[in-house]
């Protein structure tokens, strides 16, 4: 088991993306985007927009058993849905709680991680069953 002890300023760099998202919701949904409705009334579903990403992020790997076998996982299109991901657990954090406690979750949850012995993934198709729960839970 692995154990990392976090700096205090990883909480302060957590409170920081939470202000930025925040700030980015205000500007692309309106200033009451934690009800769940945009400025001009679309509905926001921050768990279908992890899903979605989940599954574009699973497109990132060659887990067709059918087409393109010989393919290479698109790590740099892993990275970017991941930060897609990221951006929209922050939303759904701060839609439900303050920025203090949101902060304060994200941060017990980076922790709590990091006691947990994660088996390095062996295929792709283990790499692709993460992202998958990752769907699952979001699902919740």
């Amino acid at each position: 088991m692995t154990q990392t002890t976090q700096k205090p300023e990883t909480s302060l760099a957590i409170n920081e993306m939470l202000t930025m998202q925040n700030t980015l919701n205000c500007a692309t949904n309106g200033d009451a985007w934690r009800s769940g409705v945009t400025q001009l009334g679309k509905t926001i579903d921050w768990r279908r927009c992890i899903v979605m990403e989940s599954a574009e992020l699973i497109d990132s790997y060659p887990w067709k058993h059918w087409k393109a076998v010989d393919a290479k996982t698109d790590i740099e299109n892993v990275r970017v849905e991941l930060v897609d991901i990221w951006h929209f657990l922050l939303s759904l954090g701060l839609e439900h709680f303050n920025q203090e406690t949101c902060k304060d979750l994200f941060y017990k949850a980076l922790l709590a991680n990091q006691q947990v012995d994660h088996p390095k993934p062996n295929s792709v198709l283990d790499e692709v069953r993460v992202h998958e729960k990752m769907m699952r839970l979001a699902l919740k």
